[in-house]
């Protein structure tokens, strides 16, 4: 079914969320909001964002801006270029990722177009998008007086160092009656100083205020006074057999036990060995989705990635999301500890593992368990119809049915 052609006479909803990039994630949960949309029995729409890193946000924040720490930002140069380079912060590395990062430099580039396409195609095919784009530059559209609400969510648009990150992230060209926030992450524990100001007034402007993690909650808290409730991410509303509809096959050998890995942070040795022992103790093969190194992998699709969450013997990553469908499937896992430079990036990880009852799946406890293929998921079913009742009562409330 091509999405893009369903149109309806409902009233609508547009959904505001990160609409560039290659992330399973952000895709899959803008499909989740869109299908949670439906199902309130509104016809949903993606609003395009064409905010990008470049846009000029100094008419937006000239009188909260100060001056950002040096260090932080030399912090911040380095670990972006490590991940380009495919760095894995290992000395003895770094010259030999130049290396190879310069020698396939032509498969590389072919890969990362491939790589889009295939993003872009899941969007093209799968998500209901506006026929008009709005930017923080533009953002006084027409078109926006079409819909009865607006959703802000979810996934981590409202995290402060994303640097397309900015009003429309919070509803702020629409009318507040209109604006409610669909479990947004900050992707942080903190506020940065010099956003406080902006943030507390973007914040306070929503009326239906939920967000995704136990630490959203406590930014909110501090910044406005307001309590802000927190809901289990939108991929969640969805089953399993509703996923494994929208799955597809990958085009590999799909009949050996294998090990998925998914890390978008640094995958460090001490990570790897022990997989790789995992693997060699129980007869698996390895398969590594965010890795270039791995052309064939790197170019797996959104629906290819659910299928093969759902069909391997172990998953082991340090996403959010990874860690979020491994659940959904009822597929073993173990969560590694992600960091990007000084900033731990594990608080949504903490706050998902606490809800479920499932901290023993993380690395720090799995080192003593000899078998990490016994994941329990008795006490997650329960919890997901708890928090997919809580989120429905939610929505419900805040559009006024």
């Amino acid at each position: 079914m091509n999405y893009k052609k369903e149109r309806s006479i409902l009233k609508k909803i547009g959904i505001i969320t990160m609409t560039g990039g290659e992330n399973y994630g952000n895709k899959l949960q803008n499909y989740a909001v869109q299908e949670v949309i439906k199902k309130l029995g509104y016809s949903p729409e993606t609003i395009i964002n064409t905010t990008t890193i470049g846009f000029n946000k100094q008419k937006l924040e000239l009188s909260y801006i100060q001056k950002l720490n040096p260090l932080y930002v030399v912090k911040v140069i380095k670990f972006r270029i490590n991940k380009l380079l495919f760095i894995k912060n290992e000395e003895d590395r770094y010259f030999k990722s130049i290396f190879w990062t310069l020698k396939h430099k032509r498969k590389i580039n072919k890969i990362l177009e491939e790589r889009k396409n295939v993003f872009l195609n899941f969007f093209n095919t799968k998500i209901i998008s506006s026929d008009f784009s709005i930017s923080v530059d533009n953002y006084t559209n027409e078109n926006l007086s079409n819909y009865e609400f607006f959703f802000a969510g979810s996934d981590q648009i409202w995290n402060p160092y994303y640097q397309q990150n900015s009003i429309i992230d919070f509803l702020g060209f629409a009318p507040e009656s209109k604006r409610i926030s669909f479990a947004p992450s900050f992707g942080v524990n903190t506020i940065p100083n010099y956003r406080k100001g902006l943030y507390k007034e973007w914040l306070n402007s929503i009326p239906y205020l939920s967000v995704r993690e136990e630490q959203g909650a406590a930014i909110i808290k501090r910044l406005t006074g307001r309590e802000a409730i927190v809901l289990v991410d939108p991929t969640m509303m969805l089953s399993k057999n509703e996923w494994a509809i929208v799955s597809k096959i990958p085009k590999m050998e799909t009949n050996t036990k294998y090990i998925l890995t998914y890390f978008l942070g640094n995958q460090t040795d001490s990570y790897r060995k022990y997989i790789e022992k995992i693997a060699n103790i129980h007869s698996c093969k390895i398969v590594n989705l965010s890795e270039i190194r791995e052309f064939k992998s790197y170019i797996f699709s959104p629906e290819e990635f659910i299928y093969l969450i759902n069909n391997a013997a172990l998953v082991c990553t340090d996403s959010f999301h990874g860690t979020i469908f491994s659940i959904i499937m009822q597929t073993n896992f173990i969560v590694f500890e992600r960091k990007e430079g000084n900033r731990s990036m594990n608080s949504r990880l903490e706050t998902l593992l606490n809800k479920f009852d499932m901290t023993n799946r993380s690395f720090k406890n799995m080192v003593s368990n000899k078998n990490p293929f016994s994941t329990n998921f008795n006490n997650a079913k329960k919890i997901i119809q708890l928090e997919q009742d809580k989120t429905w009562e939610f929505l419900k409330k805040a559009t006024n049915i």
